[in-house]
């Protein structure tokens, strides 16, 4: 695997780690966070998994239901 390719990768997962975190230390199930942002526990799952790509409102909302607030932050890289 080619180095950025393989960096971008890293950073999904990591991404993904935390929100699953996110919603653990908010004590929610993903069946519970599921009901709060308008999907399905299955759903929810797939995407802390990495099986399904999501859009930014869900992302948004995910954060917000577990209690924290958004803010976007970019960065050049190179």
């Amino acid at each position: 695997m080619d180095e950025p390719a393989n960096n971008g990768a890293k950073k999904m997962k990591s991404i993904l780690g935390k929100l699953k975190a996110m919603r653990l230390m908010a004590n929610l199930s993903q069946a519970d966070l599921g009901r709060e942002i308008g999907t399905s526990h299955v759903t929810v799952g797939r995407i802390e998994n990495g099986k399904h790509d999501t859009g930014i409102q869900t992302l948004v909302r995910w954060c917000e239901a577990c209690g924290y607030e958004v803010e976007f932050k970019a960065r050049a890289g190179r």
